[in-house]
């Protein structure tokens, strides 16, 4: 693997970013792993120049501390950027490369139905 590549891999999968900061690298915050419903939060305080963890419920001593490494994420960018899916990911989805006029296919229609994938979204690029 090049430097460059090495180097993209780090920042994506350890780097905190967020519309309020740049990708950034804090020491031990890559320590903090996802989950959807996380009982901490973290952000930049801008008055104090510092990152803060702060837990969003009680924790009981032992507990995993978990936060999110994006509200909307499906399985094909957490492999992409983290290199792990979750499993029963409320917000995977899964993009088929097919046509509008294909939707009316009894082929895909079971298909569609096998993989108990109730909506379709049709995305026109």
């Amino acid at each position: 693997i090049s430097s460059t590549m090495q180097a993209m891999a780090v920042i994506l999968s350890r780097a905190v970013s967020g519309s309020s900061m740049p990708y950034t690298l804090v020491p031990c915050m890559d320590l903090l792993n996802h989950d959807t419903s996380p009982n901490c939060n973290h952000r930049f305080d801008t008055s104090s120049g510092s990152f803060v963890v702060e837990s969003t419920r009680d924790v009981t001593a032992g507990e995993e501390l978990t936060i999110s490494y994006g509200s909307l994420r499906d399985n094909t960018s957490m492999m992409c950027i983290y290199g792990f899916i979750q499993p029963d990911n409320p917000n995977d989805r899964l993009y088929l490369p097919l046509d509008q006029a294909n939707a009316q296919d009894p082929k895909l229609a079971r298909l569609l139905d096998q993989f108990k994938l109730s909506q379709v979204t049709w995305m026109v690029e």
